[in-house]
């Protein structure tokens, strides 16, 4: 699937295709909320709940690396070297 496709996708479309062919990478948490990182095919899915993870409130869809910065910081790469 294409980033471009994926985002043709109405939400509940979204969420199966995330469901049957993401990987989930990582989460985290700011004063904003709780975010969960997918990766599917060439593209990465940000996922934020609020802070009581009660409902979702933004579905972000990317492929620049750079909206990765803010989950390096607790990737650890020991266990890979």
């Amino acid at each position: 699937m294409t980033l471009h496709t994926f985002k043709s996708l109405d939400e509940p479309g979204q969420i199966r295709a995330l469901a049957r062919g993401g990987a989930y990478l990582i989460d985290r948490r700011d004063a904003d909320g709780h975010y969960l990182l997918y990766h599917l095919d060439n593209f990465y899915v940000e996922i934020k709940y609020g802070q009581h993870h009660t409902s979702r409130e933004n579905l972000h869809v990317f492929d620049d690396v750079d909206y990765l910065d803010p989950y390096l910081d607790r990737i650890e790469i020991g266990a890979i070297l």
